[in-house]
């Protein structure tokens, strides 16, 4: 009779355990709780001492956020228009609640891509703008005429070239061509930002011809601690070359649903190859990396990537359960001593 109680026990306490576990792993509110919790926890935000780099879940495109240790803001690229309702509110609570100039210092739209500019007029018709960098070739599709109609009225703009100037920004900022090829995805400019010995490098959908050249021209100016994957992973971007040159420590691949097959295992497989860590934003959500007088290079990632840690912190906590599970049922069919 006792066993069987300590038995009913243990399956009520197994239960609710694997309950509070599933509520745990699957609930989005508690995602939200612990991004933030992590967010606030390591004191994440935009001072004289950090640069903070967000890598927006925008789905299949671009956005990333910048906020430079002087308190300005850069945006690389604005997303989706089907996306864009949820990552501004994004940008207002994490970039621009955390910066001192409360507006977008620098919107840079790389190419004419709706994945890169279907979010942008919703930016510039809810936060101030201080400048609007237009890509370099022209394009006559209706989102970007509409866009760059309402950036010539409304906005101080300027066209990319090879060199754009970014003032008061606290860190190291360089731009590299090349912006004289033929196709659009090769015109995007590949921005470089650097901050206490740590650099991240922007690429745009640059192709493995465009690589190629920067590589001719610039070699290992080009290295970097994380890089932004061209193209979304595809197998026209990101070669062993191009690998080999700038030794990330980090790659982030901006990707969502799609039919495209991004990101390809080809160049997934590269980037093993080069023991280079891969951050996904349809894996990962929202990815933040910071460098500040804290701490070197960290980052704290929507589904709990916390800083250093080689596991999703909620595998962390299903192993703490089954230890305990494992303690308490020792204890629950612990045979009582004899008297």
């Amino acid at each position: 009779m006792n066993d069987k109680k300590r038995l009913i026990k243990l399956i009520i306490l197994v239960s609710v355990m694997t309950v509070l576990a599933i509520t745990f792993v699957f609930s989005a509110s508690i995602n939200k709780f612990l991004y933030n919790f992590a967010f606030d926890k390591f004191n994440i935000v935009a001072n004289e001492n950090n640069l903070l780099v967000h890598y927006i879940n925008v789905g299949q495109g671009d956005a990333i956020a910048i906020n430079f240790p002087t308190g300005t803001t850069m945006l690389i690229d604005a997303g989706t228009k089907e996306k864009s309702v949820t990552y501004t509110t994004y940008i207002k609570e994490k970039v621009l609640a955390n910066s001192r100039s409360n507006k977008i210092d620098y919107l840079v739209l790389t190419h004419a891509d709706d994945d890169h500019i279907g979010g942008a007029l919703r930016l510039l018709n809810n936060f101030e703008v201080g400048a609007v960098y237009l890509p370099y070739l022209d394009s006559d599709t209706d989102a970007y005429v509409e866009l760059k109609n309402y950036v010539l009225q409304n906005c101080n703009y300027a066209f990319i070239t090879n060199e754009l100037s970014f003032e008061n920004t606290g860190c190291e900022v360089v731009t590299f061509g090349p912006l004289a090829l033929e196709t659009e995805n090769d015109t995007c400019p590949i921005i470089k930002i650097g901050y206490k010995d740590k650099t991240f490098l922007f690429t745009g959908d640059v192709s493995t011809k465009a690589e190629d050249m920067l590589i001719n021209e610039y070699d290992k100016t080009l290295d970097c601690d994380v890089l932004k994957v061209a193209h979304h992973g595809s197998t026209e971007s990101t070669s062993k070359e191009f690998l080999d040159i700038i030794t990330p420590a980090y790659a982030v691949v901006s990707v969502g649903e799609n039919s495209y097959g991004h990101p390809s295992e080809e160049v997934l497989n590269r980037l093993k190859t080069t023991q280079t860590n891969v951050l996904r934003t349809d894996k990962n959500g929202n990815i933040l990396f910071a460098v500040g007088k804290n701490y070197e290079l960290n980052y704290i990632c929507e589904n709990y990537y916390l800083t250093n840690l080689t596991l999703d912190i909620r595998v962390w906590v299903l192993v703490v359960e089954i230890i305990l599970l494992v303690v308490v049922g020792i204890i629950v069919f612990k045979k009582p001593k004899q008297s």
